[in-house]
């Protein structure tokens, strides 16, 4: 096979032995206890023809000479150093290197399916899809208990194998999470659109993959396979940290609502925007661990965010979640 240009992957399907599919971009920052873990399960990837983009983000531990470490194993492996301006900017400059296909945004705390790129990349090829979603599980970092994230990828309510954000207008935000980490993207997609990362210190995901959701015309999954492990109660992470930055969710959700608004896209998803804003927003509120901050985010809900995006016109019947819809009027009634 020696000389022999091209490399036969799938069936029917050939890829130039130079061509990039997958670019794996990675915001890096403090990370040395995790890292080696991800670096190695994105070397063992079932898909040769992927490049990964590593952007140490000012890290202040040693996560930067590990990463040159790799770089010299493996020259798919790219690492860019820039200083502290946080995941966000670090996901924007590394699509900024980016050659591939399709675009991976994953954590350098997760660890990862040997075949993460592989079915993803095939999925989305092989259905012409912007946007392929997979499924995920979750590791406790206390004690190392691990189990499926079944609300990361909600199977029972995608329509077909391939669908559009049009197919699903009253469930678009609510088959999947706003993570970016268990979706593959067309890069092309991306650059039409001009999708960027919100730079705000957490929830700076939700505006990115919320939006790409909404625009897309053809998506697709992986079903019955978690290729991400994510693990939590990680305190270092951005998720960790959001006692420092409490109400950011709250810059994420009017951005998103604006574009929508702006792309003449919003009524279409209406419902769903406004059942997935109330989730977030309780989600947000019940997992600041102090007090004191539980009290500020109860406070804005009940004063600014729920009177901002009028959650008072819709009835009771219009929230898919009666639950979440009786915990809001409870806040609301607080003040």
């Amino acid at each position: 096979m020696e000389g022999i240009p091209y490399i036969f992957y799938r069936v029917n399907m050939i890829i130039s032995r130079n061509k990039v599919c997958v670019s794996v971009i990675i915001p890096v920052y403090n990370a040395s206890k995790y890292i080696n873990a991800c670096m190695d399960s994105l070397l063992c990837q079932t898909l040769k023809n992927i490049e990964i983009i590593c952007v140490n983000d000012g890290s202040t531990d040693n996560s930067l000479e590990i990463l040159k470490e790799y770089q010299q194993r493996d020259n798919r492996i790219k690492v860019i150093n820039q200083e502290n301006q946080g995941a966000s900017s670090a996901r924007n400059n590394g699509m900024m290197y980016a050659k591939g296909e399709y675009l991976l945004f994953l954590d350098a705390d997760d660890y990862f399916s040997p075949k993460l790129c592989d079915l993803a990349y095939y999925h989305a090829k092989n259905k012409k899809a912007q946007i392929c979603l997979f499924g995920a599980d979750r590791e406790d970092v206390t004690n190392g208990k691990k189990e499926h994230m079944d609300w990361v990828l909600c199977e029972n309510e995608i329509p077909g194998k391939v669908f559009s954000a049009m197919d699903i207008n009253e469930k678009i935000f609510q088959i999947t999470t706003g993570c970016p980490w268990s979706k593959l993207f067309e890069q092309k997609f991306i650059k039409r659109n001009q999708l960027r990362f919100q730079n705000i210190k957490n929830a700076n995901d939700v505006l990115f993959v919320r939006t790409a959701c909404a625009l897309a015309e053809r998506m697709t999954c992986v079903r019955n396979e978690p290729l991400v492990t994510y693990r939590f109660n990680n305190e270092a992470s951005t998720q960790g940290q959001k006692n420092t930055a409490p109400l950011e969710f709250f810059k994420a959700l009017k951005e998103l609502k604006k574009q929508l608004i702006e792309k003449n896209i919003y009524s279409c998803f209406e419902k769903s925007f406004i059942n997935i804003l109330l989730r977030e927003c309780l989600f947000n509120y019940n997992t600041v661990s102090s007090e004191d901050t539980r009290n500020l985010v109860r406070k804005a809900l009940a004063e600014e965010i729920f009177p901002y995006f009028e959650l008072e016109k819709y009835e009771r019947n219009y929230f898919y979640n009666q639950r979440d819809y009786e915990e809001y009027k409870e806040i609301c009634n607080r003040y």
